[in-house]
């Protein structure tokens, strides 16, 4: 049976922080990971490596059904479809 790949849970789990702090370290986003102590940050980055986590959206992006960039088609709601 195929194991299934780890989740951001299972990372705050091995880390032992909330899933919230995993994902704010993930962020990248300086306003969020400097709220994270050094020490933590450290902590879940290395639960990141012993899991071999990769993120969703990683995985999500190599499917081929994913295209970004494909626009979205809004209706004109001044021109009604029926009358």
């Amino acid at each position: 049976m195929a194991r299934k790949p780890p989740t951001i849970v299972d990372v705050a789990k091995r880390a032992s922080v909330s899933a919230a702090t995993v994902s704010y370290v993930l962020s990248g986003r300086e306003e969020l990971s400097s709220r994270i102590a050094p020490d933590t940050q450290e902590r879940i980055r290395t639960a990141i490596a012993e899991l071999d986590y990769t993120g969703r959206l990683t995985r999500r992006r190599s499917r081929p059904e994913h295209r970004p960039g494909q626009p979205v088609h809004q209706h004109d709601l001044r021109r009604p479809v029926a009358r």
